[in-house]
């Protein structure tokens, strides 16, 4: 028997467990999809200005990162940019290409889990 065997596992469920009835709304929260959304707008526009070695990632190279950085599909990444276009547009004016370093660095602040 492993060490802790009785302490992290046995006496969890020595007792029948009892169903606690929570009223909870089906389906996705519309808070945490905005987020999500604000989150894959920024990341779409870093790797779509981002260079490397002199070159611009393709359009299709860009849908395949952002989509598995964020496990979506490659329709699914499209349907979300067209509908937070406004979204994107203000990124592009805000933070041109030539503005990359500061947009990531205002990035890292806010999404500390992402390398930008």
């Amino acid at each position: 028997m492993q060490r802790g065997a009785n302490v992290l596992f046995k006496d969890f469920y020595t007792e029948p467990a009892q169903v606690i009835s929570i009223d909870r709304r089906k389906g996705r929260s519309s808070s945490l999809i905005e987020k999500r959304n604000d989150c894959l707008v920024h990341r779409y526009h870093y790797h779509r200005t981002k260079k490397f070695e002199g070159k611009s990632i393709s359009y299709q190279s860009l849908l395949e990162t952002v989509a598995a950085e964020f496990f979506l599909s490659n329709d699914t990444i499209v349907d979300l940019m067209i509908s937070n276009h406004a979204a994107l547009t203000a990124l592009n004016k805000e933070y041109p290409a030539d503005k990359h370093s500061n947009f990531a660095r205002q990035c890292s602040k806010k999404w500390m889990h992402f390398v930008w």
